[in-house]
C-alpha cells in the first residue's frame, strides 16, 4: 500500500510539471489533468488526502495566472508542485495483542509496522482510506475500533477462565498410580494441573507437561486411590472430580466470564453483530459514492445518449443547410441561364 501510494505521488508531482509547461503556451492541459484527477481518485481511496490549486507565481503568454496542485495526507504536506514526500512502513510498533500478556520481551519480530514520512520520520496521520481500514483490523482493540487483538482478547478472557477453573478443581483430584517403563513405582498424588497454569491466552493455552507426559496424571478421583496389597488391583469408582469437572459446564459464576456456553454465545453474537453492521455501512458507503459518482459524471462526463442526439441534430442541420444551398444553386442557375431568353 505504502509502494503504491508512493507511486502517486510521484505522478501527480511528474504531472503538476507537465502541466504546468504545457499550459505556459495558453492552452488547458485537459488529458493530462484527466491523468492527474484518476490518480487523486485512486489515492483518496487508500489515504485521507485533501487538495487545492495553489498559485505558482507565473503567468501564461496571454498573461493569466497559472496554478498547481498541492496535495496533504492528514494535514501533512505529501505533494508540493513537482515534489513529494514518500512514506514508509517502518518496524516500530509495539504489538498490543502481545503486551495484554507478555510472556518473554518483545522481539524484532514482534513488532509492528507504522506509516511515516521517510524525510523526518514523523507519523502519517491516517483517518480514512484502505490503510487506515488495514491497520484498525491489525491494531483495533477497543469497543469503537474492533480489530483482530480486541476479539482475540475476548478469546484469551474465555481461555483464562477455563484454564483456572478447570485447574482449580482438577487439582483437588488424585492421580492413578503407575510404575513407569523403568520399574519405579508412582504413587497417587494431589495438586496436578489439567492445562498449563501459564497457558493463558489462545497462543500459549495448552496441556499441562504431567498430562502430555502421562495420561495417568489424569486426577479423576476425590481421594487418594489405593493399591490392594493382596490382589494388586487399584480402587475403582471413584470419579467425584471427574464429575465435577463435567458440571463446570453448567456454572455461571466463573470470574470475568461467567460461564463457558454464554460468554462463547454472547462473543459470537458481539462478532456476528459487526460484521453485520460493517457490511451495511460499506453498502451505504458504497451507494452513496455512486450518487456522488453520477453527480460527477453528468458535469464531466461524456453521455453517449447525447453525444448520439447532437450527432442526429447536427447531421439534420447539415442535410437542410445542404437543401438550402441546392435551392439556391437552382434559383441563380434559372436566373442566369434561363431568364429572358426567347424560344425556349
Amino acid at each position: 500500500q505504502s509502494k503504491r501510494v508512493n507511486e502517486i505521488g510521484s505522478q501527480i508531482a511528474a504531472l503538476n510539471e507537465s502541466i504546468l509547461k504545457f499550459e505556459l503556451s495558453g492552452n488547458s492541459a485537459n488529458d493530462l489533468r484527466d491523468k492527474r484527477n484518476l490518480l487523486l481518485d485512486e489515492l483518496s481511496g487508500l489515504v485521507n488526502i485533501t487538495y487545492q490549486d495553489v498559485p505558482t507565481g507565473k503567468v501564461d503568454i496571454n498573461g493569466a495566472p497559472l496554478s498547481t496542485l498541492n496535495v496533504t495526507i492528514g494535514g501533512a504536506a505529501f505533494v508540493t508542485d513537482n515534489q513529494y514526500r514518500a512514506i514508509e512502513a517502518v518496524q516500530d510498533k509495539t504489538n498490543d495483542v502481545l503486551d495484554a500478556f507478555p510472556v518473554q520481551p518483545v522481539a524484532p519480530d514482534d513488532l509492528l509496522h507504522s506509516i511515516r514520512f521517510v524525510d523526518d520520520a514523523s507519523e502519517v496521520n491516517l483517518s480514512g482510506g484502505a490503510m487506515k481500514a488495514y491497520l484498525d483490523i491489525r491494531d483495533g482493540n477497543t469497543v469503537d475500533t474492533q480489530g483482530i487483538p480486541y476479539f482475540k482478547a475476548q478469546l484469551d478472557k474465555l481461555v483464562k477462565g477455563l484454564v483456572e477453573s478447570f485447574n482449580a478443581v482438577h487439582e483437588t483430584g488424585y492421580t492413578m498410580p503407575y510404575t513407569d517403563d523403568f520399574g519405579v513405582f508412582h504413587p497417587s498424588v494431589t495438586g496436578i494441573p489439567f492445562f498449563d497454569p501459564d497457558g493463558l491466552t489462545l497462543d500459549t493455552f495448552d496441556l499441562s507437561s504431567y498430562i502430555k507426559e502421562n495420561p495417568a496424571y489424569l486426577a479423576p478421583a476425590h481421594k487418594k486411590v489405593e493399591i490392594d496389597p493382596v490382589t494388586g488391583d487399584y480402587e475403582t469408582g471413584n470419579n467425584e472430580v471427574a464429575l465435577a469437572l463435567v458440571k463446570l459446564q453448567q456454572r455461571s459464576d466463573i470470574p470475568v466470564i461467567g460461564g463457558f456456553e454464554k460468554y462463547y454465545n454472547t462473543f459470537l453474537t458481539e462478532l456476528a453483530s459487526e460484521t453485520s453492521h460493517a457490511l451495511r455501512t460499506s453498502e451505504q458507503e458504497y451507494a452513496l459514492l455512486d450518487g456522488l459518482e453520477a453527480q460527477r459524471m453528468s458535469v464531466s462526463g461524456v453521455s453517449l445518449d447525447e453525444e448520439m442526439t447532437n450527432l442526429i441534430r447536427f447531421q439534420q442541420a447539415y442535410n437542410a443547410a445542404a437543401r438550402v444551398i441546392t435551392a439556391m444553386d437552382e434559383a441563380l442557375d434559372v436566373l442566369i441561364n434561363r431568364t429572358g431568353r426567347v424560344g425556349l
